[in-house]
């Protein structure tokens, strides 16, 4: 080496690699697996170009039953979008999964994203209910007692309260309908008065 050339010390530390984790690049794999597991699997959603869940041929089959219930206004061909969206298959969370599931796995899977996540049990009880209140507004009495009376039994979780709420509501009318009818056929006739 030349005595007249002067030696940088920090030239040696700077090619070599740091120590700890490995270099930078295995730095950013470890923190790209941290995220990931604490974000849950759905976290990576954005990076897939379509989503299963809206190409889901009966996915798009509930939601159509839906929409078609809510513009009917036919009660007898409204029971038949009920039928269906009750018969959906209800998805259950992994903490009501049959199949024993570690906590540490259940922590870290995520909800689906509200807007791709479906409740076929509160479609069908929106679609009984509006069958209900139509039927009760065309005068079909006993197909609304059907419907309230179907809220009733099948929607008792805290969830569905608005639409148990609502049949409560429907019922009350149908019975004050009963009791102004009883009420009006007990008074005299007109032809009673001169």
């Amino acid at each position: 080496m030349n005595e007249g050339a002067r030696v940088n010390p920090y030239h040696q530390m700077k090619t070599k690699a740091p120590r700890g984790f490995g270099g930078p690049s295995r730095l950013i794999i470890l923190l790209s697996v941290l995220l990931i597991g604490m974000g849950g699997c759905q976290s990576l959603q954005f990076l897939l170009e379509t989503n299963p869940q809206i190409d889901n041929p009966a996915f798009m089959s509930l939601v159509e039953d839906y929409n078609q219930c809510q513009t009917e206004t036919d009660p007898s061909r409204m029971q038949k979008f009920v039928l269906r969206l009750e018969q959906a298959p209800t998805p259950i969370s992994i903490e009501q999964s049959p199949i024993p599931v570690p906590k540490i796995l259940v922590q870290l899977t995520s909800k689906p994203i509200s807007r791709l996540a479906i409740d076929p049990q509160g479609m069908a009880a929106s679609c009984t209910l509006r069958t209900g209140k139509m039927a009760l507004k065309i005068g079909e009495v006993e197909l609304a007692r059907n419907m309230f009376r179907t809220i009733l039994l099948k929607y008792s979780d805290p969830h569905y309260a608005y639409y148990v709420d609502q049949a409560h509501l429907g019922l009350s009318q149908i019975s004050s309908l009963k009791d102004t009818s009883t009420i009006i056929s007990s008074l005299p006739s007109r032809a009673a008065y001169p």
